[in-house]
């Protein structure tokens, strides 16, 4: 069984209805959202289309979570929000002359699914009025990339986004728009949403939110897990990203830390982060990036934790506190993403003497490694293992050629003298050169 598309999300302590679409989808019979948050009614189930009605509580958590399709072979991303949801079927707002009437305090489920469409939607307001556009799409692992645009009475374009800064895949990146803005007079605007390169798609899916502006801010960890190293300061970073006009200092601090562990409270300055390109140039995060000191004792013990990191910030008198959520982070393409436990998970370790850098696939004969010494550097460091010809490898140099003798799954020992400083991770070798 496979899904590849459902109803983005659904208010909570409400009954909704939606559709599951995919294959196989004929032997439905649970769905379940998170973990036992609510149970799902098939109301009736065909090999490429299933319909379900689910009860959601009143006081369930907000934000995304997962819904578990008996038999489905991944869950499908599924939002609980907080105010009124509406969905449009497929080709049913996309006239820019009649646009779907919604109010403020809005969130539209909706499908882009054929090529150079758009949806259409308009709001009014009495008077001006600071609002939110934001989309998820990409953020959800949907591929529609959702470019939003908002048109005046008179058929100007006011504002648009696609993204809120610049992404360049060198550093995590918000691809959903997040559109705040201050609409200048009272009267009925039109808002448009469409892929940015006019593609379309019936997997295409978006959550649109039109509201009213209250300045926040989200956080989330760089990574899904990191390694503590004893006896060393190890740092991991924490974004906090301002929203909606959020423009004070922000407060961040790690829960939850095993014995022998300390990290001190950080301060997030109302400043983006910049970075250098590939060229060169600066670019600027969408938020700020604080790296989090994380020391560990030389005798802590060898475990594994969760930390929680928080934030707390206030602004015009009004005290706002977040818990952080881990997020996988690889590429822009292949593993970005919220990770299903917020916690960021910590294995406390002893740092290796030695590091390999090596593929994961390789054929018989040379082999190019780059190594990084982290033990003092003195003396030679051998190279070898089953099915490797030993090498020896000078202090100071950082690339060997080791030469695979045998097919399967090869491991690289680094040794000084008798001791071993550290192993690579497995090399699977194939039987040809």
């Amino acid at each position: 069984m496979w899904i590849w598309r459902c109803r983005g999300g659904g208010e909570r302590g409400r009954t909704v209805e939606f559709d599951l679409q995919g294959v196989n989808l004929d032997g439905v019979a649970e769905v379940t959202l998170g973990a036992g948050l609510a149970q799902g009614k098939v109301l009736s189930a065909g090999f490429g289309r299933a319909r379900v009605s689910m009860a959601i509580p009143a006081d369930a958590p907000l934000g995304a979570s997962l819904l578990h399709v008996g038999g489905a072979t991944l869950p499908v991303p599924f939002v609980v929000s907080g105010m009124r949801e509406l969905t449009v079927a497929p080709g049913t707002a996309r006239k820019r002359a009649d646009p779907v009437a919604v109010e403020l305090g809005t969130v539209v489920n909706g499908v882009i699914d054929t090529d150079r469409a758009a949806d259409y939607f308009s709001v009014r307001v009495d008077g001006p009025e600071d609002v939110v556009l934001a989309v998820e799409s990409m953020n959800l692992g949907f591929l529609l990339d959702p470019l939003v645009a908002v048109y005046d009475e008179a058929g100007k374009r006011i504002a648009w986004q696609d993204e809120p800064t610049t992404n360049t895949g060198k550093e995590p990146a918000n691809l959903d728009p997040h559109l705040a803005l201050r609409l200048p007079r009272a009267g009925r605007y039109t808002v448009a949403i469409r892929d940015s390169q006019f593609r379309g798609d019936a997997t295409f899916l978006y959550r649109l939110t039109l509201k009213r502006a209250e300045p926040d801010f989200a956080v989330r960890i760089v990574g899904a897990h990191t390694t503590l190293y004893r006896g060393r300061e190890n740092v991991v970073n924490v974004r906090v990203r301002r929203m909606e006009g959020w423009n004070t200092p922000v407060e961040v601090w790690a829960e939850g830390l095993p014995a022998g562990v300390t990290a001190p409270r950080m301060i997030a300055e109302p400043k983006n982060t910049s970075y250098t390109g590939t060229c060169g140039e600066i670019h600027y995060l969408d938020g700020t990036n604080v790296a989090v000191p994380l020391t560990v004792a030389g005798d802590a013990s060898l475990d594994l934790s969760r930390v929680v990191f928080r934030a707390r910030g206030v602004m015009a008198g009004r005290t706002v506190e977040r818990e952080a959520r881990a997020r996988y982070w690889k590429s822009r393409i292949r593993v970005a993403g919220d990770a299903e436990e917020p916690a960021l998970l910590a294995t406390v370790a002893d740092l290796p003497g030695v590091v390999f850098q090596t593929p994961e696939r390789a054929g018989l004969g040379k082999l190019t490694v780059i190594l990084t010494r982290l033990d003092d550097g003195g003396g030679d460091l051998v190279i070898d293992g089953d099915g490797v010809t030993p090498v020896v490898v000078p202090a100071g140099v950082t690339r060997a050629e080791v030469v695979f003798t045998k097919a399967g799954e090869i491991v690289l020992n680094g040794k000084v003298g008798d001791r071993v400083l550290g192993r690579s991770a497995p090399v699977r070798v194939e039987g040809k050169r």
